[in-house]
């Protein structure tokens, strides 16, 4: 019975492979997520692929997705779509589920090196991992692996390209877009020239054409000319023109023009100035000269006895 029992157990264990056995000596903390390369995995993803130890990418996860990330020890989820492709109550959901959101928002015509640069920070960030990294589809989640993959870790071509077709990156103009700016950053001189003709690239400018079919029939306008301004036009009859009466000023006199000075210009004011002083002066004369007489008059000395003569 021991030799039985034994035999089944040594055969088991002969048909493991071994990225099995690997993944047992990782260590003991944190289990590596349960993934595989294939894609179709996880419930409510569409696609997921592990491409490297706690590392994994492909298409947006429904709420069974994010509970089976969960579930699966996930901690961190790098979204790559617009705003305006995430579903309404998707970062709620993620919340209420115990990981991590990271929004990298992500256009691969307009892809730039800080991008880049942002993406392979948050992957590579021991902490954060088990990490899920995702778009709609996969395409700009290959498409970056396919980048990190080339210019970090220094692979082939065609083991990057595989890779990358794994996640999602399978359309031809993606690809392209990808293939386009690996050359650009390893020759900055064609960057530069693919960045300075651009602007040429702009549509030839020609006639407008309205929206209105019945404009095609209508001749063209004819643009309009600047009209010289015409003089005022004179009346026929001079007897009719409207006369136009001048102010007539009369000339200075001749003392004004010499210089000289008359007395009649301030003989009014004085004669003002007069009778305005006059009626108090003479109520002060009236009322007070009395009672300073009377005053003087009496600050004065008696007048001494006169002796009289006997008769």
């Amino acid at each position: 019975n021991k030799a039985t029992t034994a035999a089944p157990r040594l055969e088991t264990g002969a048909a493991r492979p071994p990225q099995t056995l690997d993944a047992e000596l990782t260590s003991a903390s944190l289990p590596p997520p349960d993934a595989t390369v294939s894609a179709s995995v996880g419930p409510g993803i569409n696609r997921f692929v592990s491409v490297d130890l706690k590392l994994s990418a492909g298409s947006a996860p429904s709420q069974a997705g994010l509970t089976w990330l969960a579930e699966k020890g996930y901690r961190t989820l790098v979204d790559l779509r617009q705003p305006s492709e995430t579903p309404p109550g998707f970062i709620a959901q993620v919340a209420a589920a115990g990981l991590r959101y990271v929004s990298l928002p992500l256009d691969l015509k307009t892809l730039d090196g800080k991008q880049v640069s942002r993406f392979n920070f948050e992957i590579g960030s021991g902490e954060a991992r088990p990490t899920f990294f995702f778009d709609a589809t996969g395409a700009r989640a290959g498409a970056l692996w396919y980048i990190r993959r080339i210019m970090v870790d220094k692979v082939d071509e065609l083991s990057a390209r595989r890779e990358a077709e794994q996640i999602g990156l399978i359309d031809q103009a993606d690809r392209t877009l990808a293939s386009n700016y690996i050359t650009g950053q390893s020759d900055p001189s064609r960057a530069e020239a693919q960045a300075a003709s651009k602007p040429s690239q702009a549509a030839p400018r020609g006639p407008v054409v309205e929206s209105n079919p019945s404009a095609l029939t209508r001749p063209a306008a004819a643009k309009p000319q600047p009209q010289p301004t015409a003089a005022p036009a004179r009346p026929a009859n001079p007897a009719a023109a409207p006369v136009t009466l001048k102010p007539t000023i009369d000339p200075l006199p001749a003392e004004f023009e010499s210089g000289a000075e008359t007395t009649a210009a301030w003989q009014p004011f004085a004669a003002m100035l007069i009778t305005g002083f006059g009626f108090p002066l003479a109520y002060l004369g009236s009322s007070c000269a009395p009672t300073v007489m009377g005053r003087i008059r009496a600050s004065l000395p008696g007048s001494a006895p006169r002796p009289k003569s006997l008769p």
